[in-house]
């Protein structure tokens, strides 16, 4: 499927893109060596020196025209962006999948604009090979380049602390998980905005085992990045509550669904094995009966909906070496290193020290609470 890279950083696309163009032109170049010491070998001369006359024009004339059909193509089918971070059999089938779909381009614009001009299937069969076999085995001999020379010496006899990645890891959740799991033995990598700056980081900083990447999780280059390595992702980034989504529908939208949309596509073709995503009560809607994970969603919001539709993506992307686990969080409340005072009990209690009284409107309402330390420590057992 073709998709429009969107978030591409073309300082960190253009050589890539330049390196598939020469490639395109080595192999045409190389093709025609081929064929004509095919034809020198088979006592041909004559057929030789004619395949080179005419080849010199068709290159100058025509190739250089149609040759931009290789990287225009891989563009569009992510190329340089999403498919990237894909591995193995996968990355093997949409690299193939991408440069068969380009050569068939490039062949038909041949045939019907300068047929006339074909350099005929002596050249043209070499061609295929060559463009094919090297756009495909240097993407391969690169990701197993990376993948074996990319990994940190370990020590022998000592078991390894496992690895995870927490996006949006410093934020009002984010601060005290990665605390928790630090104290656990995990290796945290934080991929996070800092929109509300790193101070809530600052004893994690200090740990041999943390690690921050300041980027925005609907980047795919920064995503791309942050998932190399890691074995679980735990998705808390988003803009949370039906106020700040309504403020902002495009944003909340990028953020809370797109982002993790993309996501979910990085960690599978990255071999990651567990991804924990921070849903929301909200896709409940308003009800007056309890419910758990079999109760039927109503969203009333546009948070709601945009959790429903990120749920939906990752029940949809399970696989036997790919687990999603969805938890619908309660309305959280307690002291944390990036504090929030628009959540109710935290407002309450913020009133009640700073004034000595509170007010309660409509003392029907209800809602669910749940301690910000006690879904930590879901969450970390999730991860178990």
């Amino acid at each position: 499927m073709l998709k429009t890279p969107r978030n591409a950083q073309w300082r960190a696309v253009l050589p890539r893109v330049l390196a598939d163009f020469l490639t395109v032109h080595a192999s045409m170049l190389l093709a025609l060596a081929i064929s004509v010491t095919y034809q020198i070998a088979r006592g041909h001369g004559g057929a030789a020196q004619q395949l080179i006359a005419g080849f010199r024009h068709y290159y100058v004339t025509f190739f250089w025209l149609l040759s931009p059909i290789f990287p225009a193509v891989f563009l569009l089918h992510g190329f340089y962006t999403h498919s990237r971070a894909y591995a193995g059999k996968r990355k093997a089938w949409v690299i193939l999948r991408g440069v068969t779909l380009a050569v068939m381009l490039f062949f038909a614009a041949d045939f019907l604009l300068f047929k006339l001009q074909s350099t005929g299937r002596s050249v043209a069969l070499p061609f295929v090979v060559l463009a094919g076999g090297g756009l495909c085995c240097a993407r391969l001999l690169k990701a197993a380049f990376e993948k074996r020379f990319s990994r940190r010496p370990e020590t022998i006899g000592a078991p390894q602390p496992k690895r995870v990645l927490v996006v949006g890891g410093a934020g009002y959740i984010g601060s005290l998980l990665v605390e928790h799991l630090l104290g656990s033995g995990y290796k945290v990598r934080v991929l996070d905005s800092l929109v509300y700056g790193g101070e809530p980081l600052g004893n994690a900083l200090r740990h041999p085992n943390f690690e921050l990447m300041a980027g925005d999780c609907r980047n795919i280059q920064d995503v791309v990045k942050a998932v190399r390595g890691v074995e679980s992702v735990v998705q808390l980034a988003a803009i949370v509550g039906d106020p700040a989504c309504e403020q902002d529908r495009t944003s909340a939208l990028e953020i809370n669904y797109a982002a993790t949309r993309m996501l979910i596509e990085i960690a599978k073709g990255n071999g990651v094995s567990r991804l924990v995503f921070a849903s929301s009560c909200s896709v409940y809607g308003a009800t007056e009966v309890e419910v758990d994970e079999r109760s039927e969603v109503r969203p009333v919001s546009f948070y709601g909906q945009t959790k429903v539709d990120s749920e939906r993506a990752l029940l949809e992307s399970r696989t036997d070496t790919f687990h999603a686990t969805i938890l619908r969080f309660a309305t959280v409340f307690g002291l944390s290193y990036r504090p929030r005072f628009d959540l109710v009990v935290n407002l309450l209690s913020a009133k009640a020290a700073q004034d000595g009284v509170i007010t309660i409107y409509n003392g029907r309402q209800w809602r669910p609470f749940i301690h910000v330390k006690d879904l930590v420590e879901a969450v970390a057992l999730v991860l178990e």
